[in-house]
């Protein structure tokens, strides 16, 4: 039985790994969905629906000049299967990552965050056509977030070290050799 859960850890890493790449940003590795749009100024984009899977998903939007949250997000549409309601007060967002689909629950319960790169989340409550990205910090939402916003923002899908894999795999041999 461990056997079995070790090998559907292992494999579970190693496909989402397949579909995320690694990327070294605000001095840690973040597991971003792609790159989006070209430019010499660059923000992450993160959306937390709190469920699924993969309950966060992180894309690095590159951009020239100034922009906002909604022409990241109007990006992100052109680029992938992400749809949002493209409103000033947005409704929803909904993301097929290719394994399942995430989708906000409560229509309108959203909220907004940015972070500089070393930095702790900050609600924004700007609206995603007025606030400004800033060139190589943070910009996040969290779906359902309702009644709890202001609590924490979005989670980063971090990439475990490879090591933690291998300690992991090494402990649940360990475990099921003893008994």
């Amino acid at each position: 039985m461990l056997k079995k859960l070790v090998s559907l850890v292992i494999v579970f890493v190693l496909c989402s790994s397949i579909f995320a790449m690694p990327v070294n940003y605000g001095d840690m590795t973040v597991q971003v969905e792609s790159l989006i749009g070209t430019g010499s100024n660059q923000t992450m984009i993160v959306v937390d629906w709190e469920s699924g899977l993969t309950q966060s998903h992180a894309w690095l939007y590159q951009y020239n000049g100034t922009a906002t949250v909604a022409d990241a997000f109007d990006a992100l549409a052109a680029a992938c299967d992400f749809a949002w309601s493209q409103s000033a007060f947005v409704q929803y967002i909904n993301y097929n990552d290719g394994l399942e689909s995430h989708a906000t629950a409560n229509l309108g319960w959203l909220s907004f965050w940015n972070k500089d790169s070393g930095g702790d989340w900050a609600m924004n409550n700007d609206g995603v056509y007025v606030q400004q990205l800033v060139n190589g910090s943070w910009s996040g939402a969290v779906a359902d977030d309702f009644p709890n916003w202001g609590n924490a923002g979005p989670a980063i899908p971090t990439l475990p070290e490879p090591m933690t894999i291998v300690l992991f795999a090494i402990g649940a041999f360990i475990t099921r050799r003893n008994k």
